[in-house]
């Protein structure tokens, strides 16, 4: 046999070895979807999952899921021979961004197969999605007082919008939707505040026809500052001139303020009343209110409502953290120290019945005592004050004076008969009766006291007497 006929022979063979080889296949399982990769909405209303064999269901179904805004939903299964259908429990949300997962390992007839199969989409038609038309809004003011503005494409479902918009920090607005609801309108009640930082935001926003908006919208704006400092210019003594308030501001608090009057503070700026009433502090305490003395808020005043302390040193401390209405501080705390003007009401003079005595030695002061009409012997006793005692006081000014006995104990008890005031209303005239004179063997002494300090005799315009005024007097005949 020739080279040339083996050869051939080789050949035919070979071929038909290949010949034969292809009546053997290896189909491999699998799984497609109804939903292409390339496809990024979708509107039907369910999508399948379509096996080469018959799958473990089981395995199937767990391997599928569905997720919307990040958050699982909740399937329904149903089977078609070699098909899986799967969609939502509730129902499709339009607008809404879906992702679909099928991955894991499924029995497909005999064989155990790996699948991953991810879709990401929109449910609805991409032409009737809301949108957010920012260029057309005004997300920032321009003046005080104008509104926010937030425009769409189409109408909006009004309870979407006001349940899910927010405006931090809190301030009260009015909200106006366009006639069409294809715009809203943020208005504020009261003016935007200055050095603030505002946030708006808002999401799940859904259009009157069910179209959810895709995501969430925030953004911040800041559109009035105002970075003076203000400044205290003055504090003085504030005095009723003519039944008006007058700002005394020429003159400073110490020895220059009395009685009841009140204390001015003059600002740089208008200043929020809430932090002046808790920025600004006595020591020692006074009982008193502040009150906003013009209508722009450069001025105020303490108010109080007793008389200062004669001869205290006061402590007036303006705290940094008293601000304006812009809430911008006081650069620093202030203090300022004053005293009150004005001196202790004195006793001038003593008198008994006519004679004038020296009531600064702490001996007995030996008087004559002489019988009334009634043959009971009687005493009138004169003081007068360095200051007048106004009307209102008179009446427990005399409380604080009293004459009674001292010793001996069976001496006689006496009785205040009588009360006169002179016109000045400086001189008070007291008389009593029922004494005891002194005798050779016994000595009788009594006791005249005139109570002072805050609790005793007052004038009615903040002035008292520094201490108690004891008197002991030793009646002859």
């Amino acid at each position: 046999m020739s080279l040339r006929t083996k050869t051939l022979i080789l050949f035919l063979l070979f071929s038909a070895f290949l010949s034969s080889c292809k009546l053997i296949t290896f189909d491999e399982e699998g799984v497609s979807c109804s939903l292409s990769s390339t496809e990024n909405t979708f509107s039907g209303q369910t999508i399948e999952f379509v096996f080469t064999s018959k799958p473990d269901k089981y395995q199937a179904e767990k391997c599928v899921s569905l997720q919307v805004d990040s958050r699982a939903v909740e399937l329904i299964y149903s089977w078609n021979g070699k098909t899986l259908s799967i969609k939502p429990a509730l129902s499709w949300q339009n607008g809404k961004n879906y992702h679909l997962s099928c991955s894991g390992t499924i029995t497909i007839n005999t064989s155990r197969v790996s699948v991953s199969i991810e879709r990401t989409f929109m449910y609805g038609s991409i032409s009737e999605q809301l949108i957010f038309l920012k260029s057309s809004s005004t997300l920032s003011p321009i003046n005080q007082t104008d509104s926010l503005l937030f425009c769409f494409n189409k109408a909006l479902d009004q309870a979407s919008f006001t349940e899910n918009f927010t405006l931090s920090p809190s301030l009260e607005t009015e909200t106006v939707f366009s006639s069409d609801n294809k715009s809203v309108s943020i208005k504020p009640k009261a003016p935007w505040a200055y050095n603030t930082l505002y946030t708006w935001s808002f999401k799940n926003l859904k259009s009157a026809d069910g179209y959810f908006y895709k995501t969430s919208e925030s953004a911040s704006f800041s559109p009035f500052s105002d970075t003076e400092i203000p400044v205290l210019q003055k504090i003085c003594p504030v005095r009723l001139i003519g039944g008006q308030e007058t700002f005394l501001l020429e003159q400073e608090l110490d020895l220059n303020i009395r009685e009841k009057e009140a204390i001015g503070f003059v600002f740089s700026k208008p200043m929020e009343f809430d932090s002046v009433k808790s920025g600004i502090s006595l020591s020692p305490p006074a009982a008193g209110y502040f009150k906003q003395t013009d209508d722009e808020g450069f001025c105020f005043a303490f108010i109080p409502t007793q008389m200062y302390s004669i001869k205290q040193k006061y402590e007036l401390t303006v705290n940094s953290s008293v601000r304006d209405t812009h809430s911008v501080s006081l650069y620093e705390d202030k203090i300022l120290y004053f005293t009150p003007y004005g001196d202790y009401l004195e006793v001038r003079q003593i008198s008994l019945d006519s004679a004038q005595i020296d009531f600064s030695t702490q001996d007995a002061v030996p008087f004559t005592i002489t019988k009334n009409l009634n043959n009971k012997y009687e005493l009138t006793v004169s003081i007068l004050f360095s200051a007048r005692i106004e009307s209102s006081k008179r009446s427990s000014a005399v409380k604080q004076v009293s004459l009674g006995l001292l010793f001996p104990l069976s001496s006689e008890t006496p009785v205040q008969t009588q009360i006169l005031w002179n016109s000045a209303g400086t001189l008070l005239s007291l008389t009593w009766e029922n004494f005891t004179p002194c005798t050779a063997s016994v000595e009788t002494f009594y006791k005249l006291q005139i109570t002072g300090g805050a609790n005793g005799i007052n004038t009615g315009c903040g002035q008292f007497m520094e201490k108690d005024l004891c008197v002991i007097l030793k009646p002859q005949t």
